[in-house]
Formats: C-alpha cells, structure tokens, sequence
C-alpha cells in the first residue's frame, strides 16, 4: 500500500493507518500524537534522504517511493559502499540512529520519485515516553529489520558473487 500525498497538510487518519500497518502493535493514540509533530518531504531521485555519519534528526514514514540503501564498510582498503536492496513505501527509515542519538550507519537516497513524513526527534521520544507499548512494539519492528539486514549481510560474505554490489 502506497500512498501519494496530494497536499503539504498531513492527514490524520492516512498517517495513523500507515503506521499500523508497518507496526500493527502500535498504540492507535501515540500514532495520533506523531502526526501533528509531522511534515511532508518530497525527494527526487538521487536525493540524499539520510546520510552516514550524520546525526539523526528524526525518522522518516517512506509513503510512495523506492530509496536505495548503502552502508560503507571498512572491510576493504580504500573506503567502499555495500548497496543493499532497495526499500519501498510503506516503510520506517531512520528508527535505530534516532533511537540511540547516534550517527546513522546508512546512506539512504531517493531511487524514484518519493514521498515520506518526517517526524522529528523530540516529539518521537516524548510520544514513545508516554506510550510504552510503542516503544515495544517499535522494538519489535527494528528487531526484525536488524535480522533481515544481518541475514543479507550473511549472504553477501559467503556469496561474493551476490546481487550486492560493490562500489
């Protein structure tokens, strides 16, 4: 489910059903809280959504759209991009490095046109300190994103030859 954004005024209840849908056991009234904190962003392809090393200022609700995801490694000697699959709408970027306050470990950029609800820093944190069970349930999500991103990491060591690319 793709949704294309047809004005810059988040709407409620498109907001609220997109994260259900990406974290069911989310609590309906802290995804109501986060719309209001919420803005639009619109990117183009091979528009730098988040980049690696830069504090996290948020986490974006990817609504239409394809980004494409890479992480640099130093596993080689001169300084090398992982791509990892491409990501599509509906989707949360940005959850872990938001979380910790740290650095994000991931470039993410526009692959086609796309559409993604930023929700910045502070009001996150305070919905997830009044909501516990969000905080759970996002756990849960990032839990599951860390082992499909571990498993495609996994196949990329014993693959050399994998879909993967090097760059």
């Amino acid at each position: 489910m793709q949704y294309r954004i047809r004005s810059e005024k988040v709407e409620q209840q498109m907001f609220t059903d997109s994260i259900l849908a990406l974290i069911p056991s989310f609590p309906r009234s802290a995804a109501a809280r986060l719309v209001n904190a919420s803005g639009l962003r619109r990117y183009v392809p091979g528009s730098m959504m988040i980049k690696e090393g830069d504090p996290s200022g948020g986490i974006f609700v990817l609504m239409a759209g394809i980004v494409q995801r890479r992480m640099g490694t130093s596993k080689f000697p001169s300084r090398k991009w992982i791509n990892l699959p491409p990501m599509s709408a509906p989707a949360v970027l940005g959850i872990g490095s938001c979380l910790l306050g740290e650095p994000s470990t991931l470039s993410i950029s526009a692959f086609t046109p796309t559409e993604a609800i930023f929700i910045p820093q502070a009001p996150f944190l305070n919905v997830l300190r009044e909501f516990p069970q969000a905080g759970l349930a996002l756990s849960q999500s990032l839990a599951d994103e860390l082992a499909h991103t571990y498993s495609h990491l996994s196949q990329l060591h014993s693959r050399p030859s994998s879909r993967y690319e090097l760059c």
